[in-house]
């Protein structure tokens, strides 16, 4: 069932990724699940999957907030419908609240992570198939008024195949984290994370100016060599 794919873990809960998922009959759903320590044993207290959609290919869960990633079933061609769904507890429930559709190409992973009104989903394997596959892009949300809104689309301003931008993502109150690998076989280049403020405008265009921690609007991203 691929059951711990991704996990994610806020104070006293956990949330498990497991996008292989199976029903009695074999079918495969997918799902995610959390547990809750009590009595200091973990036990098992919601498991969540969705119609048509593998669930648990990704997990970020902050407060009472989770983002989870679905992907297609198998079998749906080269351009799959991707998405991030969010689910908030209330009234003892986990409840599906919003899904954040995405459109990329198959065999990509997903990258996610949320973080009070913001969150991040980095999709590496994105990017035109025949200029810069796996290119990579991020995209970036925000809660207002109890819904999630795409405030941006970022991708590499000049893209390189299997760049993988969005390899790594991370965020923590307005400041989110990109990161990318780069792989041209004779290439030395390190690799790269990307500052954001999310807070600030603009946050980044694709001609790769952007507004960084450590620089002022309209610079180029900070890259840090790691």
């Amino acid at each position: 069932s691929d059951f711990g794919y991704d996990v994610a873990i806020d104070d006293k809960l956990i949330l498990v990724g497991a996008p292989s998922d199976r029903k009695a009959d074999g079918v495969a759903v997918g799902a995610a699940y959390f547990f809750a320590l009590a009595d200091g044993q973990w036990r098992e207290v919601a498991r969540l999957s969705v119609d048509d959609e593998l669930l648990g290919s990704a997990v970020a869960l902050h407060g009472n907030t989770a983002l989870i990633g679905a992907t297609d079933s198998p079998g749906m061609g080269d351009d799959i419908t991707a998405a991030a769904y969010v689910f908030e507890y209330a009234n003892g429930t986990w409840q599906e609240r919003q899904r954040l559709p995405l459109r990329y190409r198959r065999n990509t992973d997903m990258r996610i992570d949320v973080h009070g009104e913001n969150a991040v989903v980095g999709l590496p394997g994105d990017g035109h198939l025949q200029k810069a596959p796996y290119s990579g892009s991020a995209y970036f949300y925000r809660r207002e008024q109890g819904h999630w809104l795409q405030i941006r689309k970022f991708s590499p301003a000049d893209p390189k195949m299997s760049e993988n931008f969005g390899n790594g993502v991370g965020i923590g109150g307005d400041v989110a984290l990109v990161g990318k690998l780069w792989r041209e076989s004779a290439g030395d280049d390190p690799t790269i994370i990307h500052v954001f403020e999310l807070g600030r405008d603009p946050l980044c265009t694709n001609d790769g100016a952007c507004v960084c921690v450590e620089g002022a609007a309209g610079q180029l991203c900070d890259e840090r060599p790691l």
